[in-house]
C-alpha cells in the first residue's frame, strides 16, 4: 500500500507529461521548458536542471503563476495547485485545471 505522507503525489508531473505526448501530442522535444518556483521567484541556490534533448529556460526574477497570468506560458505542471490559482486564473484568458487534488 502506498503511503504519502506529505500528501504531495508528486508523480503528477509524470501524468501531466505522459498526457501532453498521448492526448495533445506534443512530444518533450518540442515544448520550451521553464523552470521556476510556482508561487514565488525561484531560490538562486537551487541547482539549475539539465535534461539531454531538452530545451530548459531557468526564470530566477517571476514565478509559474506570474508567467502563466501575463501570458508568456501556455501550461504549468506542477505537484499541487497554486496559492495564487484563482489571482492567476482571473489574468489568465482561458486558463483551467486539468488535475485536481480531492
Amino acid at each position: 500500500m502506498p503511503l504519502f505522507p506529505n500528501r504531495l503525489f508528486r508523480h503528477a508531473a509524470i501524468y501531466a507529461r505522459a498526457l501532453s505526448i498521448h492526448r495533445y501530442e506534443v512530444q518533450l522535444e518540442e515544448a520550451h521548458w521553464i523552470e521556476a518556483g510556482l508561487n514565488a521567484p525561484a531560490d538562486k541556490r537551487s541547482v539549475t536542471t539539465r535534461v539531454p534533448g531538452l530545451d530548459i529556460t531557468r526564470v530566477d526574477d517571476r514565478s509559474l503563476v506570474t508567467l502563466l497570468g501575463d501570458g508568456d506560458l501556455d501550461a504549468v505542471i506542477a505537484p499541487h495547485a497554486s496559492s495564487n490559482q484563482l489571482d492567476c486564473g482571473s489574468r489568465a484568458a482561458g486558463a483551467r485545471t486539468q488535475y485536481r487534488d480531492f
